[in-house]
């Protein structure tokens, strides 16, 4: 995991601990998967999220190019690059010597749909969608968590819960 932690932009799910990443893959679609911790180097469960025809198109691929996937191989990114049939991007893309580096939320505009920025007080980046794959709006942690403590309903111990701002499909966070 720590070679796709590095070579991809994890958006969710970073640490040793977890077996589950969510992954951006651009055109607001992200990859969600989870390595089976007794068998990693089978292939993990794969969901792809996002708009209908972007997340589709993924979809696609990883179905069609799942008989390439190398149980040998330790190395999990560029298992899912030969899946995707792309590179994976990353937090930081190539700086170019015409301009400065710019991040894959600058040019893919995710920004959060609650405040607006791109950035938070803090410098971090929308982190959380709406799985909702009509929608997938992104949101920062922080203004997620402050929208669903303003709806107060009663979620499981140490989770908050409520709908998405845009299309009132529900979601869940972490307190």
């Amino acid at each position: 995991m720590d070679s796709l932690d590095s070579k991809s932009f994890v958006v969710d799910g970073l640490g040793r601990s977890s077996c589950k990443r969510k992954i951006a893959l651009g055109d607001n679609c992200f990859l969600h998967l989870e390595v089976d911790p007794y068998h990693p180097s089978l292939i993990p469960a794969l969901r792809v999220s996002g708009p209908d025809a972007k997340s589709n198109a993924f979809q696609q691929r990883l179905v069609r190019n799942r008989r390439l996937w190398n149980s040998k191989s330790n190395d999990l990114a560029t298992n899912l690059e030969t899946l995707l049939e792309m590179k994976l991007p990353t937090k930081e893309s190539p700086s170019s010597s015409t301009s400065a580096s710019s991040s894959l939320e600058e040019k893919e505009g995710f920004e959060c749909g609650i405040c607006l920025a791109h950035l938070d007080s803090s410098g971090m980046s929308p982190s959380y969608s709406c799985e909702n794959s009509k929608c997938s709006y992104m949101f920062h942690t922080q203004c997620l968590r402050e929208w669903l403590e303003t709806q107060n309903q009663e979620g499981k111990l140490g989770y908050l819960r409520g709908t998405c701002a845009y299309c009132s499909h529900h979601i869940k966070m972490q307190k």
